[in-house]
């Protein structure tokens, strides 16, 4: 999964979460905050998210990004007796 809000077809953190199946492995690419993601840690990425922002919000900085995405991570109940991820 890479963070990346200005890719195109970048889908909702929120919304990917709830696609997660049991069992899936999950790596978490973040990049800088002014490059994001090299081309060479795009193209091994599966999917594309982004965090919802407010309106005039142009971007979140890495380590808030970064807490973000682990939460919604750990929050989603995607293992089979319905725990938390563990991370």
């Amino acid at each position: 999964m890479a963070s990346e809000p200005k890719q195109p077809g970048a889908q909702p953190l929120d919304v990917w979460t709830t696609r997660i199946a049991a069992n899936d492995r999950v790596a978490l690419l973040v990049g800088h905050e002014g490059t994001g993601l090299s081309p060479d840690a795009l193209s091994i990425a599966e999917t594309r998210v982004r965090i919802p922002m407010a309106t005039g919000t142009d971007s979140l900085n890495v380590a808030t990004a970064t807490a973000l995405a682990l939460h919604a991570l750990q929050q989603h109940p995607n293992n089979a007796d319905g725990r938390p991820v563990d991370l």
